[in-house]
């Protein structure tokens, strides 16, 4: 919403692409609907991120 990014948002040891993890939730009804179904595993794979993360639920949601 025109917020200037300060930092860069890093996940896995590489930067976050903020325009794909937008897209991703919009095609899966938006915030609310991701964090109420917990389509948060979907959104991981669509970013290609490892599994092995355990919060990244948490942290997509916070960053």
């Amino acid at each position: 919403m025109r917020t200037p990014i300060n930092r860069l948002p890093i996940m896995a040891k590489s930067v976050l692409d903020l325009y794909e993890l937008y897209n991703l939730v919009i095609a899966r009804g938006g915030l609310v609907d991701v964090i109420n179904k917990k389509l948060w595993q979907e959104i991981i794979k669509g970013l290609h991120l490892p599994s092995s993360i355990t919060s990244a639920a948490f942290t997509l949601r916070t960053q």
